[in-house]
């Protein structure tokens, strides 16, 4: 898996996150 992938999914579930909180 290249570094690129990673960090995306790592950086995608933690924006979601980020944006269901109030």
């Amino acid at each position: 898996t290249p570094p690129e992938a990673v960090s995306y999914n790592v950086a995608v579930p933690t924006k979601s996150i980020l944006e269901k909180k109030p």
